[in-house]
């Protein structure tokens, strides 16, 4: 036998057990540590524990105040409150150090099993929206590869599953992966004005960017347009010289170094990288400037 909604009436005992615990058990004990409520927009209550609740009036509790639905169907709301004003629906605030609102499921997995729901049933509303210095926190106690802090999805063909705004619009800590990205392209970034992706590091050997290829052989960088280094140059021959000598701050002598001639005149013969500096030198004297292309990589 089913309810009206589809929900199995021989599970009825065991989600009323489950209830039942949940009001009875660690509500009960959360009540003890409960003080005096007060609303400061409130008007003062004229009822008290043990008194009916009164429709536009506050009621003063001392003890908690708690509803368990039992009755099919189960897909039904325990409690509704709706409003046709500008607030919400529901407030809950919390004069000490508790949460103001709490929502906890004891089965079942996925969205639809969630301890708290938020739902706009029109375009560009906010399902959920949190205001604080930590807007929204999630949390995962799990330890298992497939524990989630937060997740956004969004089911649109240019939706978005998580958007920031900010200085930092979306910043990710980990021992691991700060940002993990994994589709089509797994990482997107597009800036008018800075670049699209800006990789940093705060340590020597540590690369600011890494590119790899899990596949042997594979592609590790693909760049679509011209590259530019901060250790590539142009100098200057002069003539009736074979050689010049460039100042480069963090040049090591492992370093090497690429030089080619540009325009007529001798080829270069030579480039060697040195503390602070290369040297390139020509395969003859030349008779007037030449000019040398040079490229330096760590190797």
């Amino acid at each position: 036998m089913t309810d009206t909604n589809g929900g199995p009436a021989a599970m009825a005992e065991q989600d009323a057990r489950g209830r039942r615990k949940f009001l009875t058990g660690g509500l009960a004990a959360g009540a003890a540590a409960v003080g005096a409520w007060s609303l400061t927009s409130a008007q003062p209550a004229s009822a008290d524990t043990g008194d009916n609740l009164i429709a536009g009036e506050v009621t003063q509790a001392g003890a908690l105040t708690g509803l368990l639905m039992t009755a099919d169907p189960y897909s039904a709301a325990a409690f509704i409150v709706g409003t046709d004003g500008q607030g919400p629906a529901i407030e809950g605030d919390n004069n000490t150090s508790g949460p103001g609102v709490k929502g906890t499921t004891f089965r079942g997995t996925g969205a639809a099993n969630a301890g708290v729901v938020g739902q706009v049933d029109h375009d560009l509303g906010v399902g959920v929206y949190g205001t604080s210095d930590v807007g929204v926190q999630g949390d995962s106690p799990g330890t298992t590869s497939t524990q989630i802090g937060v997740k956004g999805t969004a089911e649109g063909p240019q939706g978005v599953g998580v958007q920031g705004t900010g200085f930092k619009g979306v910043e990710g800590r980990s021992g691991n992966y700060g940002v993990y990205g994994a589709g089509f392209f797994g990482v997107y970034g597009a800036s008018p004005v800075g670049a699209g992706v800006f990789g940093d590091s705060t340590a020597v050997a540590v690369p600011g960017v890494l590119a790899g290829n899990q596949v042997s052989g594979g592609l590790a960088l693909s760049v679509q347009g011209f590259p530019k280094f901060s250790t590539a140059g142009r100098a200057t021959v002069k003539a009736h010289s074979s050689k010049v000598t460039v100042t480069v701050p963090q040049v090591v002598a492992s370093d090497s170094v690429l030089a080619t001639a540009q325009g007529s005149g001798p080829a270069v013969k030579n480039a060697a990288a040195s503390a602070g500096k290369i040297t390139i030198t020509l395969g003859a004297t030349a008779s007037s400037p030449v000019t040398v292309a040079y490229l330096i990589i760590r190797t």
